[in-house]
C-alpha cells in the first residue's frame, strides 16, 4: 500500500471517529440545554427518551458516516484493481515483447546457419538417383515402365530424358517418383517461410539463399499442390511469394502440376 493510501485511510477514521464524537458531543449539549435544566433524571421513561434521541441523531450520523467511508473505501479498491490490471497489461506486453524477440533471434540464427545447412543436404540428396533411395522391389512392385532407375533426382526438374520418362510413364508411377522427388524440397520450403514468417524482415535474406533452387522449388511446389493443397500449402506458397496456379507456365512447371492426376475425359 503507498503512503498516499495509508494517509487517506488514516484520514477516514478520524473523520468517521470525530466526526462521530463532535455530532454526539452537540447533540447531548442541546439536549441537556432544552430540557436538563433540572439536573439529572430520576424516571426511567426519561433516561428511554434521550436514548431515542441519541439514536435518531449520533446513530444516523453514525450510519451516514460508516457508508461515507464505505463508499470512500469501495472507490480506493477500484482503483487498486484498476492499477493491478494496469501493472498485468504491462507485463503480460513485456512478456510477448520477450517472446517475439526470442522468437526473431531464433529467426536469425535458423537463416545464418540452419538454412544454409538444409540446402547442403538436399543438394545431397538431388544428387541421388532413385535406386540409392528405393530398392528394385519397389520398381516391380509399382510396374516401372519407363523411368530409369539410374536417374538422379535432379534430372527430373529439367527437360530432358528422366522428365519426359516420367512424363509418359503410368499415373500411379508419377505419384511415386513425383513424391520421392519433391518432398525433401518442399520440406525446405516450409523450414525457409516459417523462418520469414517469423522475421518478415528476412524475406530478401531467405530467398537469396533460394535463389539457385528456384526451378526446383517451383516444380516441387506445383506437384505438391495437389497432395498439400491445404492452409499449410498456401501459407508457404504466399509466404515465398510463389504462384498458386501454375497453369500456363510451361514445361516443366505446368507439367509437374498435373503429374500424377487421372487425365480429364
Amino acid at each position: 500500500m503507498s503512503s498516499r493510501q495509508s494517509h487517506q485511510k488514516r484520514w477516514i477514521y478520524r473523520f468517521l471517529v470525530g466526526g462521530t464524537l463532535a455530532v454526539c458531543a452537540v447533540a447531548t449539549g442541546f439536549y441537556i440545554y432544552q430540557f436538563g435544566g433540572g439536573g439529572l433524571a430520576n424516571d426511567s421513561s426519561a433516561w428511554s427518551d434521550f436514548g431515542a434521541y441519541l439514536s435518531g441523531t449520533v446513530g444516523v450520523t453514525a450510519v451516514a458516516f460508516t457508508l461515507f467511508a464505505l463508499i470512500v473505501t469501495l472507490k480506493q479498491q477500484d482503483a487498486l484493481v484498476d492499477k493491478q490490471e494496469e501493472l498485468i497489461e504491462q507485463q503480460r506486453t513485456q512478456i510477448e515483447q520477450a517472446e517475439n524477440h526470442q522468437i526473431r533471434l531464433n529467426a536469425y540464427q535458423r537463416a545464418s546457419s540452419l538454412l544454409p545447412s538444409a540446402l547442403e543436404i538436399l543438394d545431397s540428396h538431388l544428387e541421388k538417383r532413385l535406386d540409392d533411395i528405393v530398392d528394385h522391389d519397389a520398381f516391380s512392385a509399382f510396374k516401372v515402365a519407363n523411368v530409369e532407375a539410374f536417374s538422379r533426382l535432379k534430372d527430373f526438374f529439367e527437360i530432358g530424358p528422366a522428365f519426359f520418362a516420367l512424363q509418359q510413364d503410368k499415373v500411379v508411377v508419377q505419384n511415386f517418383i513425383g513424391g520421392l522427388v519433391t518432398q525433401e524440397v518442399y520440406k525446405v520450403a516450409k523450414f525457409a517461410s516459417q523462418i520469414i514468417i517469423d522475421a518478415p524482415d528476412l524475406y530478401d535474406h531467405v530467398m537469396l539463399q533460394l535463389r539457385g533452387y528456384r526451378k526446383i522449388l517451383v516444380c516441387s511446389m506445383a506437384y505438391q499442390k495437389k497432395n498439400q493443397y491445404t492452409e499449410d500449402w498456401l501459407v508457404v506458397s504466399r509466404t515465398l511469394r510463389l504462384p498458386e496456379d501454375y497453369t500456363n507456365w510451361g514445361a516443366p512447371e505446368e507439367i509437374w502440376q498435373t503429374l500424377g492426376s487421372e487425365p480429364e475425359r
